[in-house]
């Protein structure tokens, strides 16, 4: 069994258990030193949801970037682009710009993703809080922030490796965020959705925390666990005292 239940309290849509309290402490404690913030841990462990959260205590609205193997430095800054006047252009700027130049918090998620290109405009910006743009030199407003999140990947049941090494890696703060323990997902599930005994979801939870003591691919997440927990307690079920199979209801 996972444990004894306990209310899990909330804050704008986060659950604040123990571990989820000791997250937010050290992504707080890593904002006070002022630099720039690499936000790791394990994929579905809840880095953005952390970020957005903490982010809303400082009254801040930040702009997100989702990147992927395409993405080059002009989704990050912008490009020209046709004007209403025939034969000109006017630059349309990216996102990294517009939060630079409105002092805003930028995250940028999946930075393990990012090329080359991509990495060699933020080098200077984290050095100097300036930003390069072409013919154009922007200093970052106050306020500005820069965020970026990194997966880590589990070998075996021990082991936690990065996903990749960034060459800028020394220039970073690190914050490791910490995934919940299982009986911390067991309280959220059940306080989210009433409707699934605490049994089943304690049994469900130690089964694969047991099956990917072998298959490092079943390790529960929360994002994860949540979605499970959205569908089954939606489900037309009667669960059974044993905890682990539900007879579902025939619905006419």
């Amino acid at each position: 069994m996972v444990g004894k239940k306990e209310r899990v309290p909330s804050s704008d849509g986060i659950s604040l258990c123990e571990t989820t309290q000791e997250n937010i402490k050290a992504l707080e404690a890593a904002i006070r030193c002022n630099k720039a913030i690499l936000v790791e841990g394990l994929s579905g462990v809840g880095k953005t949801t952390l970020l957005s959260h903490v982010a809303k205590t400082h009254s801040v609205k930040p702009v997100t970037i989702n990147i992927d193997d395409s993405f080059d430095a002009k989704d990050l800054l912008g490009n020209y682009v046709c004007s209403d006047t025939p034969g000109s252009y006017v630059l349309q700027e990216g996102p990294l710009t517009v939060g630079v130049k409105q002092g805003r918090w930028v995250i940028i998620e999946d930075i393990d993703l990012a090329s080359f290109d991509l990495l060699s405009v933020l080098i200077p910006l984290i050095d100097t809080s300036v930003l390069y743009l072409q013919d154009k030199v922007i200093p970052a407003a106050e306020g500005f922030r820069l965020f970026a999140t990194q997966a880590l990947t589990s070998v075996g049941s021990l082991r936690i490796n990065r996903t990749k090494i960034l060459s800028s890696f020394s220039i970073w703060g690190h914050v490791v965020v910490k995934p919940l323990s299982l009986m911390e997902m067991s309280c959220i599930v059940h306080s989210q959705q009433p409707s699934i005994p605490p049994f089943f979801v304690e049994e469900f939870l130690t089964s694969l925390a047991d099956i990917s003591l072998t298959h490092p691919k079943f390790r529960s997440n929360l994002r994860d666990v949540l979605r499970w927990g959205k569908r089954v307690g939606t489900a037309p079920m009667v669960y059974n005292q044993s905890g682990y199979v539900p007879h579902v209801l025939c619905v006419d």
